[in-house]
């Protein structure tokens, strides 16, 4: 459920200075208490959008909003476990911990060792001073690549464009195989490293790809403008550590793969291809249907690996308990979620060797999150508007806050907009003698609105364009305007009509003014619920803390 937060109103909080030891970190200093509950910097950091404040006062203001609603969570989460709220949602999260511990296993053993250094930016922002022009020719095998790469070199690269008609690429089979200027970072990490050791007019030894086997050619390379190194230092880490992270992610589930030896029968997994009904479900939200089996079919053995034996039974049963039904209707999406499943066993498993269920990250993130869980079921519980709203108090809200349901004056214009100031007073004049403004707007007008006879309008004033509004909304109805000039030249403007403003009858307005009946008592309820909370649940902030969040970063970099 999506949640709405706002400050609560005149609160009574115990503010102590925080007293923190300059070894803890800075996302782990403690920011508030409630009752049992901390919260962090770390995790008010995560919410906060630092920016520059006018005041003390103003950032104190901002920040203490936010933290008010973190508070007011924490709250909701102490008194819904009292009531006993936690067990069910402790179920709901039965399988949460693990999940947690393989996204710090990703941190551990992807993310962590994917360190970026000084003299790799350098070398990279060398290359990014270099755009290359190349060409290839992709083959299906290594020996047909092999075979290619002989003619060329006994032909000095003359027969290039020949050899490329039979390349696999038939985007650039018909251009001699070329493939244009290209820059650094801007092409797929297999070619760009072959490609930036290459020297012009040097042909590559045949190199493997995703998408086969391909021999590259560097035609002419040129230089390219860069901001200063410092400048793009930032920038180029982030895009090596992303390509870091990708290849080590990669190659950590390649050899988890190798270590699963997972094994098909695809005599069985064809089977359930031809049992999956072939109906298509009636929407996008319906599950794709599962193959129907007889008992003995349901024993079958599809797919074995270093875990388990998987079942055909046992399959289906997996893909029902599923959050989404996966199809099964192809040999591919079967072992693709046989595989999936595998390693991701595998994942929790290794997580589970490395004790990061028990780490104090993945306790913290599975606390917060069952926190919110019973904090929103807290709220479902107690924070509840009235289903019903009586017709009187319907008609007083609309009374009390009729200008909410205001429709403004909108006025409609013609105008012709044209080069020169001699040619919009001869229009004006034309038009004072009683000619056809939509005539001439049609005909002179360079003007976007030319096309619909020099129609601007009917707008509110808030939305009139700028250049035009002062004009359009001092004129009288029928009233043309001498010529005035804009940037894109010199305008006469007639105003045509003018719609009045009005008010939205009740009978429009009725279900926005039951959300909003229903928001404010939702909100007066919730901040009465609060009140009542903090008479009973202790709550400390560390407001130097708070003051320091979101900032601290770069202070301690200048110290």
């Amino acid at each position: 459920m999506r949640k709405y937060f706002t400050i609560f109103s005149l609160i009574t909080l115990i503010l102590i200075s925080s007293i923190i030891g300059c070894r803890v970190k800075k996302a782990d200093k403690v920011l508030a208490k409630v009752g049992d509950r901390i919260i962090t910097v770390g995790d008010f950091e995560r919410r906060f959008r630092p920016k520059p404040f006018p005041s003390t006062e103003e950032e104190r203001a901002e920040k203490m909003k936010i933290l008010n609603t973190m508070i007011e969570e924490k709250l909701f989460a102490v008194a819904g476990e009292k009531e006993g709220m936690a067990e069910e949602i402790e179920k709901d999260l039965d399988d949460y911990p693990d999940r947690l511990a393989v996204n710090q296993l990703y941190e551990e053993v992807i993310v962590k060792k994917a360190k970026v250094s000084l003299a790799e930016m350098k070398r990279t922002y060398r290359n990014m001073e270099r755009e290359l022009h190349g060409r290839h020719i992709l083959c299906k095998t290594k020996e047909d690549a092999e075979k290619v790469y002989r003619e060329l070199i006994k032909n000095d690269a003359k027969n290039f464009a020949e050899l490329a008609k039979n390349s696999l690429d038939l985007k650039t089979r018909d251009k001699a195989g070329d493939l244009g200027w290209f820059s650094w970072g801007k092409m797929d990490p297999e070619h760009q490293e072959v490609a930036y050791k290459l020297k012009k007019r040097k042909i590559s030894k045949p190199f493997q790809t995703r998408f086969g086997w391909d021999i590259l050619q560097i035609v002419d390379e040129r230089g390219k403008k860069l901001r200063p190194f410092e400048e793009e230092k930032e920038t180029i880490s982030k895009t090596i550590k992303r390509q870091k992270i990708a290849k080590l992610a990669n190659d950590y589930l390649e050899k988890l793969k190798k270590r699963a030896k997972i094994n098909y029968d695809t005599t069985v997994i064809n089977l359930l291809v031809e049992k999956t009904p072939t109906v298509k479900p009636k929407s996008p939200f319906e599950p794709p249907p599962s193959p129907v089996l007889t008992e003995e079919e349901g024993k079958m053995v599809v797919a074995t690996s270093v875990l388990s034996t998987v079942t055909a039974a046992e399959l289906l049963e997996m893909a029902e308990k599923a959050p989404r039904r996966p199809p099964l209707n192809t040999q591919d999406a079967i072992i693709r979620y046989i595989e999936g499943d595998i390693i991701n066993q595998l994942l929790i498993n290794q997580a589970r060797r490395m004790h990061l269920h028990k780490s104090p990250e993945v306790i913290k993130n599975y606390t917060n999150v069952k926190d919110n869980r019973i904090a929103g079921e807290y709220r479902k519980k107690y924070v509840v508007p009235p289903e019903e709203i009586p017709e009187e108090e319907l008609k007083n809200y609309y009374e009390k806050h009729k200008e909410d349901f205001k429709v403004e004056e909108k006025r409609e214009t013609r105008i012709v907009v044209v080069n020169s100031k001699e040619e919009a007073d001869g229009i004006y004049r034309t038009l004072k003698r009683g000619g056809d403004i939509r005539k001439i707007a049609k005909g002179k007008s360079t003007h976007y609105t030319k096309g619909r006879e020099g129609k601007l309008g009917p707008l509110t004033k808030a939305r009139f364009p700028a250049e035009f509004k002062g004009k359009a909304f001092s004129l009288k109805k029928g009233q043309i305007s001498k010529p005035f000039e804009i940037k894109d030249g010199f305008v006469v403007m007639k105003l045509t009509n003018i719609e009045p403003a009005t008010y939205l009858e009740l009978e429009k307005v009725k279900t926005r003014i039951k959300n909003n009946i229903k928001n404010e008592e939702r909100e007066n309820t919730k901040n009465e619920l609060v009140d009542r909370l903090m008479k009973e649940i202790s709550v400390v902030i560390n407001e130097d803390v708070l003051l320091m969040a979101g900032k601290m970063e770069k202070e301690e970099e200048k110290k």
